[in-house]
């Protein structure tokens, strides 16, 4: 079983809709619980993972400690790109007044995947010790919450292809420690999160093959999230039905549809553990109608638990 609370970087994708966000929580909360300096952070202004992880959303972009050892963060790639223009021009005065011209539009329209390459660095920046600003706290492990596969992955390819562009330089310099980061996997984990249907299955399994095209390394670890519990299984559910006992009609059928979509889902475990090259690891369905924190609580137990 990969030692992923080793490295200073987790970084987490999947498909959307798999739940790649609360395993990010989990794995946050199980990181914690061993007693390492957490910070989770997620890519984008919804702010989700306080809430996921029982606090109150602060300002948006603001490192914001949830509870002992435990920091979330929302990063805004446009916020990230100021701040970074800030880092090298070493004024934000000048950023400022750069960021309300039309000149700093066409900047980012010449420079496809600048968002992308300085929200990549910033998420390693968290990682460093000193940061950027030697007040900011450091961490000893950054779990982020990446977009979905697709922009993951340019997301994390952007630092080498700026570095293999610019060649020299203060760009160069840093895209060429943030890929080199990415690329070790001393340094940083890729974890895949999914759920056993068939199309996630299949993204998933692509996604193995992409990583290695891409980023020249392999995952290193594949979390199928919202197993069932097999508690019926259809052979079991049709000797329920025939042994005359007083069921109702509507538990019946419930009882059959479970049964029938835990065998699909075993299925599509099958497959996937067949198909990949790292550890499966699988998360339980849970069975609240909204996902509290106790849920993330209960979950990242069970990585802990898997994670040995």
């Amino acid at each position: 079983m990969p030692r992923i609370f080793d490295r200073r970087l987790v970084l987490v994708t999947g498909k959307g809709g798999v739940g790649k966000s609360t395993v990010a929580a989990a794995l946050g909360r199980a990181a914690a619980a061993q007693g390492l300096k957490t910070m989770v952070c997620e890519v984008g202004t919804h702010a989700r993972l306080p809430g996921l992880l029982g606090a109150v959303p602060g300002p948006l972009g603001e490192e914001q400690a949830v509870q002992q050892g435990l920091w979330t963060v929302s990063i805004d790639p446009d916020d990230a790109l100021k701040a970074w223009l800030a880092k090298q021009l070493g004024s934000r005065s000048l950023v400022n007044i750069l960021t309300r011209s039309n000149l700093f539009s066409y900047f980012v329209a010449a420079a496809p995947g600048a968002r992308e390459l300085v929200t990549a660095t910033k998420i390693w920046e968290m990682a460093q010790r000193p940061r950027w600003n030697s007040a900011d706290p450091t961490f000893d492990i950054v779990i982020a919450d990446l977009p979905a596969t697709g922009h993951a992955l340019a997301m994390l390819r952007a630092p080498k292809t700026f570095n293999d562009i610019a060649r020299i330089g203060p760009i160069a310099s840093q895209a060429g420690a943030v890929a080199r980061s990415l690329a070790d996997a001393a340094q940083s984990a890729i974890v895949a999160v999914t759920i056993p249907a068939e199309l996630p299955v299949g993204e998933t399994l692509e996604l193995q093959d992409r990583t290695v095209g891409t980023l020249e390394r392999e995952l290193d670890l594949i979390v199928a999230n919202d197993v069932l519990t097999t508690r019926w299984t259809p052979e079991q559910a049709t000797e329920l039905g025939a042994t005359g006992v007083a069921v109702a009609g509507r538990v019946h059928g419930a009882v059959n549809r479970e049964a029938a979509r835990a065998a699909v889902q075993q299925a599509q475990l099958q497959r996937l553990r067949h198909g990949a090259r790292v550890p499966v690891l699988t998360l339980a369905h849970l069975t609240s109608p909204a996902l509290r924190p106790d849920d993330v609580e209960a979950l990242a137990k069970q990585l802990s638990e898997q994670l040995g």
